[in-house]
C-alpha cells in the first residue's frame, strides 16, 4: 500500500461480488413470492410472451451525477480502491475513439465537472490500489480536457495523487500549449468574424437609413405640352441648353416680325399724312427694307418653331424620377451621442497641491 493512504484492509473482490450477487438473487426472489397471489388458484395463468423491453421503475430511477459520484467516492473513503476505480471505468467516459466505439453502451456522466473530480478520484483510487501506471490515463483526460486545471486539492487528496498530476501535467506542456494556442486563434478568429459582421450590419443600418431618407418624385410629362413652341417641350424633357437655345431665336425672330410690322404701319401711315414732303423714291425703299425685314423674321420664326416642336415630340420622355430628402420619424432618428468633456483640475490644501481630472458627458 502507497504512503499517505494508511493501512487499509484488502478486500477480495471475487468474493465481494458473489456475496453482492447471492443477495440481491434472495432479495428478488422474495419480492417476486410477495407479489404472487398465493391463494387466488381461480386465476387464469398468464400465457408465456416476448419479454418486454421497457425497464422497470427501479432501473429507470437513476441517480444524478452528482450523486452517483457521491455513492462511487464512498468507496475511496472506506479504503475500496480497486472497486472504486472499477466502478469510475464504468461511469466515465472513454479517453480515446478506439475504447469509446468498442466499449459496451452504458450509463455515464454527462456533466463536464463531475467527469473532472471523477477522472482525479479515479486516478487516486488506482494509486490508492498500487497500480500507478493506470492513473496516468484518466489524468490525461482530464487535463486534455480542462488546459488550465488546477492540480488536486492537498487536503482531499493525498501527496502521490498531487506528485502524479504534476509529473503527467509536464509531461503534456506542448500539447497543453498547442491547445491554448489552438484557443487563443479560434477566440482571435470569432472576434474578428464578430467584428466584420458588426460592420455589415452597421453598414446596412446606414444604407437603410439613407434609403429611409430619401424619397422617389415620378414627375409625368405631356405630349401636348411639347407642341407648344418657344422650348417649352425642351424645358419639359429636361434639356434646358437646347429650351434656351429654341427661346431665344424663336423670340429674337418674333421680336423682329413684330418690329418690321410696327414700322411698316407707321411708315405707310406717315407717308399718307405728310403727303409729297418726301420724295415717293425714299418712301418706297425703307418699306421695301422693313417688308423684306418681315417676311425673313416670319419664315424664321416658324421654321424656328415648327423645328423646336418636332424635336421635343421626337425625343419626348415618358416620365422623370427625382430623389428628394425628407425627415425621418422621430422613433428612428439615431440617439444624440454623449460627448465626454475632460479637463484637469488642481487642488489645494494644507497639505500641498494635487493634480486631478474631471469629466463631464
Amino acid at each position: 500500500m502507497l504512503k499517505g493512504y494508511g493501512a487499509v484492509r484488502r478486500f477480495n473482490a471475487k468474493r465481494g461480488v458473489a456475496l453482492l450477487l447471492a443477495v440481491l438473487w434472495t432479495a428478488g426472489g422474495e419480492v417476486e413470492a410477495r407479489a404472487a397471489p398465493a391463494d387466488d388458484k381461480s386465476a387464469p395463468a398468464k400465457k408465456p410472451g416476448p419479454k418486454s423491453s421497457k425497464s422497470s421503475p427501479a432501473e429507470s430511477a437513476r441517480l444524478s451525477d452528482e450523486a452517483e459520484l457521491a455513492r462511487v467516492t464512498s468507496l475511496y473513503q472506506a479504503g475500496k480502491y480497486a472497486q472504486c476505480a472499477e466502478a469510475l471505468a464504468d461511469l466515465l467516459p472513454s479517453s480515446s475513439p478506439e475504447e469509446s466505439a468498442s466499449a459496451a453502451p452504458t450509463r455515464s456522466f454527462s456533466e463536464p465537472r463531475v467527469i473532472e473530480r471523477g477522472r482525479i478520484y479515479q486516478a487516486a483510487c488506482w494509486i490508492g490500489a498500487g497500480k500507478s501506471d493506470l492513473a496516468d490515463a484518466p489524468l490525461r483526460a482530464a487535463i486534455r480536457a480542462n488546459p488550465q486545471m488546477n492540480p488536486p486539492d492537498s487536503l482531499m487528496f493525498p501527496s502521490p495523487v498531487v506528485e502524479r498530476f504534476i509529473r503527467v501535467r509536464e509531461t503534456l506542456l506542448n500539447e497543453i500549449r498547442a491547445a491554448e494556442d489552438e484557443r487563443v486563434r479560434k477566440a482571435r478568429a470569432l472576434a474578428a468574424r464578430a467584428e466584420k459582421t458588426a460592420r455589415a450590419e452597421q453598414q446596412r443600418l446606414q444604407a437603410l437609413e439613407l434609403l429611409a431618407t430619401q424619397e422617389t418624385v415620378i414627375g409625368k410629362n405631356n405630349r401636348w405640352v411639347a407642341l407648344v413652341p418657344f422650348g417649352i417641350g425642351q424645358f419639359q424633357n429636361r434639356e434646358t441648353t437646347l429650351g434656351w437655345v429654341f427661346l431665344t431665336t424663336e423670340l429674337a425672330f418674333l421680336s423682329a416680325a413684330l418690329t418690321s410690322t410696327i414700322v411698316t404701319s407707321h411708315l405707310n401711315l406717315e407717308a399718307s399724312r405728310a403727303g409729297n414732303l418726301q420724295s415717293p423714291e425714299d418712301v418706297d425703299s425703307r418699306l421695301n427694307d422693313w417688308h423684306n425685314v418681315l417676311v425673313f423674321s416670319s419664315y424664321g420664326f416658324l421654321v424656328a418653331a415648327t423645328a423646336g416642336v418636332v424635336q421635343a415630340q421626337l425625343a419626348f420622355v415618358p416620365e422623370f424620377r427625382s430623389v428628394r430628402r425628407r425627415e425621418l420619424p422621430a422613433h428612428l432618428r439615431r440617439l444624440p451621442q454623449s460627448t465626454l468633456r475632460v479637463r484637469p483640475q488642481v487642488f489645494t490644501g494644507a497639505k500641498g497641491a494635487q493634480l486631478g481630472i474631471s469629466g463631464a458627458f
